[in-house]
């Protein structure tokens, strides 16, 4: 699981726009108790993450401090500023602060505005400007994902002000995670549209989008070949030793992309050691792909794991060459392959040892 800040981040990424306030406590006057002055103060305090780092209680209770005078100062705005151009932002920066507690399991005020009518009010208004509408708009994208997730707006619809947002906002800042979040989407639950919405988006004038789709085309091309013909995988390991995929024929394999810094994937370590020493003897390989940017650490963490088998190490990140190949956006991954070579599961995480004594049997 990401911190919880990350989560909090992620609200804000998509709710608030990037005004020209210069950084400083928020609880410090700016320009009096002008228009402006508020507003930027509600900014400073929904955007405050100088606490990222501590633990999650210490972050959850400043930011219900940081809410609290958020409130307080948009109410003031509203009884002094009811219409004030500044008024817009601030009903946004209102919204943003309602995400905000969702992500955090927080209570919402009882008076709160559900934020899609926020939004389609900015949307909606004449005077509101085309900063603050492009905010609306894109926190309105977002915020709807979970709706077409449950069914409760068809994916059409969404794709529909996803093409109005892309017209009206061309060069919004947040344009790249939308389309992100498009090719999502499409390929969750319209799955047999995902080539044509690529190509289209192969075609964007945006070179930005158009790389992005063209990267998406070939990660999917990868990930057919994958179950069509043997994996070739071949790499000297950070112990000294080399692998190559083709000699451990008639070995079930898993591949493992993961990282030390990666919660979830170090829950799953437990469960990997326990079934490779139960299964190793019967044919079982493990290959660890390490998402990692410390050799140092990596060594450290299987050391002391007992995690005894390969890793592929380049120092990359995100950007480690194999997981880039194959299109990997997530940790842990876990992939099998059968005896043939070829990949036979690429969500292996759940139910492991059942699915690798059933490939052992084969």
């Amino acid at each position: 699981m990401k911190p919880l800040a990350f989560f909090v981040s992620l609200a804000l990424a998509f709710s608030l726009g990037a005004h020209a306030v210069e950084k400083q406590s928020a609880d410090t006057q700016v320009a009096s108790d002008s228009a402006e002055g508020m507003a930027a103060r509600i900014e400073l305090l929904l955007n405050d993450t100088e606490s990222d780092e501590a633990d999650d209680k210490v972050v959850l209770e400043g930011w219900k401090q940081r809410l609290a005078k958020a409130d307080a100062l948009i109410a003031s705005f509203r009884k002094l500023y009811p219409s004030h151009s500044m008024r817009w932002s601030v009903l946004m920066q209102e919204a943003s602060a309602q995400e905000i507690r969702k992500e955090l399991d927080l209570p919402v005020p009882k008076d709160a505005r559900p934020t899609l009518e926020i939004y389609a009010e900015v949307l909606a208004a004449a005077d509101a400007p085309a900063n603050v509408k492009a905010q609306a708009s894109t926190a309105r994208l977002v915020a709807e994902v979970d709706l077409v997730a449950d069914k409760k707006l068809p994916l059409s619809e969404w794709e529909k002000q996803f093409s109005e947002h892309m017209r009206a906002f061309p060069d919004h800042q947040d344009n790249m995670t939308l389309v992100e979040i498009r090719l999502q989407l499409t390929q969750d639950f319209a799955a047999e549209r995902l080539p044509a919405v690529l190509e289209e988006l192969a075609k964007s004038t945006n070179s930005d989008i158009a790389t992005m789709a063209k990267d998406w085309i070939a990660s999917a091309k990868a990930m057919t070949e994958l179950k069509s013909k043997p994996l070739e995988l071949k790499f000297k390991a950070v112990d000294g030793s080399e692998v190559d995929l083709e000699k451990l024929r008639g070995k079930v394999v898993l591949i493992d992309f993961w990282a030390t810094w990666c919660g979830p994937c170090m829950a799953e370590v437990p469960n990997l050691v326990k079934t490779y020493e139960r299964l190793k003897e019967k044919g079982f390989e493990i290959i660890g792909i390490s998402l990692d940017q410390e050799v140092a650490e990596l060594k450290r963490v299987t050391k002391a794991k007992k995690m005894t088998w390969p890793q592929y190490f380049d120092g990359k990140g995100w950007q480690n060459d194999i997981a880039q190949k194959y299109g990997i956006d997530g940790i842990p991954a876990m992939w099998l392959v059968n005896k043939q070579g070829i990949v036979a599961d690429t969500d292996a995480r759940k139910d492991l040892t059942e699915k690798v004594e059933k490939l052992l049997a084969e």
